[in-house]
């Protein structure tokens, strides 16, 4: 049986929280730009 995977990655806060997700691939300049924008 062959599995197939979707990569998920999760923004979680300093209380543990998620706060955003993302369902498949993403660059470098993308998770840069959208962990800064909670930074602010």
């Amino acid at each position: 049986m062959k599995y197939l995977a979707i990569p998920t990655s999760f923004l979680v806060n300093k209380d543990g929280k998620i706060v955003d997700k993302w369902i498949g691939t993403r660059d470098k300049a993308f998770f840069g730009a959208t962990v800064e924008k909670y930074l602010e």
